[in-house]
């Protein structure tokens, strides 16, 4: 199992849009990762995230990080 933590801030005019992103980014990994366990939070300050997922193997995370949703979003 691979496990990871990503942390970040945005700016406070981009929150409803970054907020939209992981609605959708959360809804494609459990579409297409079923193995996948992926958890987004969002801060008590409004503009700070993190997002938690475990992959069960190298595979799995490959797939993940070269998938279309993820380049996605990682743009917004």
């Amino acid at each position: 199992m691979i496990r990871k933590v990503a942390q970040y801030k945005v700016k406070k005019v981009e929150v409803r849009a970054v907020e939209q992103a992981i609605i959708e980014f959360v809804a494609a990994i459990t579409q297409n990762e079923p193995h996948t366990f992926y958890e987004a939070y969002q801060g008590g300050d409004g503009v700070s995230f993190i997002h938690f997922m475990a992959f069960p193997d190298q595979d799995a995370e490959k797939k993940h990080m070269s998938a279309i949703y993820t380049m996605k979003f990682a743009e917004v």
